[in-house]
């Protein structure tokens, strides 16, 4: 699977904090949804994308729905060119994905 960086949903609003998850080694980070806007909720999949994007990772953000919760953020696997590799659209679901490490080397290395 790779290495992973955890952080929660408010992080992705925070460039530098992936950017250091992936300086420590992650080549996969992980949000799980946080948010109970309207506004949240229309930039999550932009943030998810530009985490994605910006570290060169892919990203795994896990949406939440229930009972205790008034979040229903869609889940999705996105990879480090920014391409929803699997989601859940909106509502409850289970994703599965393998994710591509020599893809990520590729990227990284700058080769297509």
């Amino acid at each position: 699977m790779g290495n992973i960086g955890l952080g929660i949903g408010d992080d992705l609003r925070f460039p530098d904090f992936a950017l250091t998850l992936r300086n420590r080694g992650a080549e996969v980070l992980t949000f799980p949804a946080g948010g109970e806007t309207q506004l949240e909720k229309d930039q999550w999949e932009i943030l998810i994308r530009s985490r994605a994007i910006d570290n060169q990772c892919f990203v795994v953000a896990a949406g939440q729905s229930g009972r205790n919760t008034s979040t229903l953020f869609h889940s999705l696997v996105v990879d480090p060119e920014g391409r929803v590799l699997a989601t859940t659209s909106h509502g409850t679901g289970v994703i599965t994905v393998e994710i591509d490490l020599d893809m990520l080397k590729r990227v990284r290395e700058g080769v297509n």
